[in-house]
């Protein structure tokens, strides 16, 4: 497994949805501190995103797609 992205909630239950929908095993990793307490910011509330390193290129590829499609989003509203 090799570390893909760090994230904070709720975005880790959406990229996770979208990388095993794309038939990419994911594991998520947490500080279960953070969600005793239930933070959503700050180092306590990372969740770092697993995959398999056979599969790590394709990852990428969504990611990259979900992130300009979020940037060019985000311009449009300015």
């Amino acid at each position: 497994m090799v570390h893909l992205i760090t994230v904070y909630p709720p975005e880790d239950l959406f990229l996770e949805d979208v990388l095993k929908q794309a038939g990419i095993s994911v594991i998520k990793i947490r500080e279960a501190i953070g969600t005793v307490h239930g933070l959503s910011i700050g180092p306590l509330a990372e969740i770092k995103l697993y995959v398999p390193k056979a599969q790590e290129q394709a990852a990428n590829e969504i990611i990259r797609d979900i992130e300009k499609f979020s940037i060019c989003n985000n311009n449009e509203s300015d």
